[in-house]
């Protein structure tokens, strides 16, 4: 009851409240466990309660060890009462626990090592990654006796929704969303193993594997995300795609659905759009001082052309809203063409791509020239249509954002060309290219210093950088050694020698040329401020 009180205190409503009791009393996982994996209150909220409701200290990062502590302990004893040794000295052993109330856990420690045992309330969630990094990832054990390969064709549409509504499919998946928003996942993958299933978040661009799953509770999974996006139940052997919206960490969560074949039965991707995490502002999402002169100052025009390149998931799309943002004023009218929206702005006219009613990009763009509109935002160009209608709608006086994929920032223009525009309306068009890669952010945490790499800054001609470099360590704040992600970039604004190289369909280096910090250049100059290490940069630009 005292700690009931104290969480309520912290802002869990009696809904919330009434919700956790239930499903403590179906799983008899302790209460702090039950709102973290359903996500009826934040972690941080939750510890602050606990640690004032029991009199405890909050574990702080420099508390956590590098290594597990060798102990004569258990770490099926530590991961049932969910537990985390920390050091031990003089006072004897510091131990890290979710649940304040589970006097075993003090106890048997006391017990298995002959120590003083002193408790600190740690989250639910940070408890699971380090307890992952030190002792091996928690999973369930999957059941035995797969099914046939004939047996996942055969359930009826009935029995299927049947099982989508039962409780432990519907708490999964509300778990599921809640953990990974709450560890900044963007994806979370549900693969089908002939044992069961595997569940995967894609963490800053990197998939970590967070638990196993038997066959029954897949099929369970896979059935209530067909029930949530509004899918075929009944369809096992076709592609789907859907959308729906959960509530994680107090806020709306989009979602969009995936659900695909496999030889072994249906897999799911669940992407992840808080739109409340967006950042919306160059800086914020890495981009030096130099950088946003040149973005701002291509956007600022009247009209032209400004496009954006990059790998898929590189951010594009959000570097635009960034220039939207910026260039969202009471006497501009601004519209845009997207797949999907990803973030809605109050004063912008913003419309979904639907191929099934004939809206594409090319035939949103040709409908935006009647509308009066001062700035276009089309999602991509990818085919010669859409590309020759952007360049047209440039001309007559409009300013065009988009994004198309292209090696670096000099390529743009050649991908173009490729698209049958020609190089005289590219030239009289285009304001500026920018190409960008997502690389991850060193924690701030846990980072160390390291050499600094003179044969690479020499070869970059780039030996007045200072010595800053560090590389990644790994903690309970992080992911590996890394947490969230920034942007590297290079810009080629297209004055008149750019525009006469286009128009005489000029190779690639000498456009290269133009480019005044190249990305590595970009990524070497970030990863000597301790904001990234060298390796994630030479990864992100040798992936793309």
């Amino acid at each position: 009851m005292m700690m009931l009180q104290h969480l309520e205190a912290a802002g869990l409503t009696p809904e919330a409240a009434a919700r956790a009791a239930a499903a403590q009393a179906e799983t008899g996982e302790p209460l702090p466990v039950v709102i973290s994996r359903l996500g009826l209150l934040q972690d941080d909220h939750v510890v602050a309660s606990l640690a004032a409701a029991y009199g405890l200290p909050i574990v702080s990062m420099e508390d956590v060890p590098d290594a597990a502590l060798d102990l004569k302990l258990q770490s099926g004893f530590l991961k049932t009462h969910r537990a985390l040794p920390l050091k031990q000295d003089d006072a004897g052993l510091h131990l890290a626990v979710v649940d304040p109330s589970d006097d075993e856990v003090a106890a048997g420690v006391r017990f298995a090592t002959g120590l003083a045992v002193r408790c600190s309330t740690i989250g639910f969630h940070a408890w699971r990654r380090t307890f992952d990094r030190l002792y091996g990832s928690e999973s369930d054990a999957p059941s035995s006796g797969a099914r046939g390969r004939g047996a996942r064709w055969t359930q009826d549409a009935g029995g299927i929704r049947d099982l989508s509504l039962d409780a432990p499919a519907v708490r999964l998946v509300e778990s599921l969303v809640a953990e990974a928003v709450e560890m900044r996942a963007s994806d979370i993958h549900v693969e089908r193993k002939p044992d069961g299933g595997r569940i995967r978040f894609r963490i800053d661009g990197q998939l970590e594997e967070r638990q196993r799953l038997s066959p029954g509770m897949t099929d369970g999974l896979i059935a209530r995300l067909k029930v949530l996006g509004d899918l075929d139940v009944a369809d096992h052997r076709r592609a789907q795609d859907g959308r729906t919206a959960l509530s994680a960490r107090g806020r709306p969560i989009d979602v969009r659905l995936s659900i695909i074949p496999s030889a072994h039965g249906e897999g799911a991707v669940i992407r992840l759009l808080d739109r409340a995490d967006v950042e919306l502002d160059f800086a914020d999402l890495g981009f030096r001082g130099s950088e946003i002169t040149k973005i701002r100052t291509a956007v600022a025009k009247p009209q032209g052309l400004f496009l954006v390149s990059g790998p898929t998931g590189g951010g594009k799309t959000t570097t635009l809203y960034a220039a939207v943002n910026a260039l969202r004023a009471p006497n501009r009218k601004i519209v845009t063409v997207e797949d999907p929206i990803e973030y809605f702005f109050e004063d912008v006219h913003q419309t979904q791509l639907d191929p099934a009613a004939d809206l594409t990009f090319s035939s949103a763009l040709k409908a935006f020239l009647r509308y009066d509109p001062d700035i276009i935002l089309v999602g991509e160009i990818r085919d010669p249509d859409t590309a020759k209608t952007a360049v047209q709608a440039a001309l007559t006086g409009h300013l065009v954002l988009s994004t198309i994929h292209a090696n670096d920032a000099a390529s743009v223009p050649i991908r173009l060309i490729e698209m049958e525009v020609e190089p005289y309306l590219l030239a009289a068009t285009l304001s500026a290219t920018s190409a960008q890669r997502l690389v991850r952010r060193l924690c701030p945490h846990c980072s160390k210093p390291t050499e600094t790499p003179r044969e690479l800054i020499d070869r970059a001609n780039m030996s007045n950088l200072r010595e800053g470099f560090r590389r990644p360590v790994g903690c309970s704040a992080c992911s590996g050694g890394f947490l969230g992600r920034m942007v590297i970039s290079e810009t080629l604004v297209f004055d008149d020698e750019v525009a006469a190289l286009v128009r005489k369909r000029g190779s690639l280096a000498p456009m290269r040329a133009h480019v005044a910090a190249p990305l590595l250049t970009d990524g070497l100059v970030k990863a000597s401020q301790g904001l990234t290490s060298v390796d994630e940069v030479l990864r992100a630009l040798e992936a793309a």
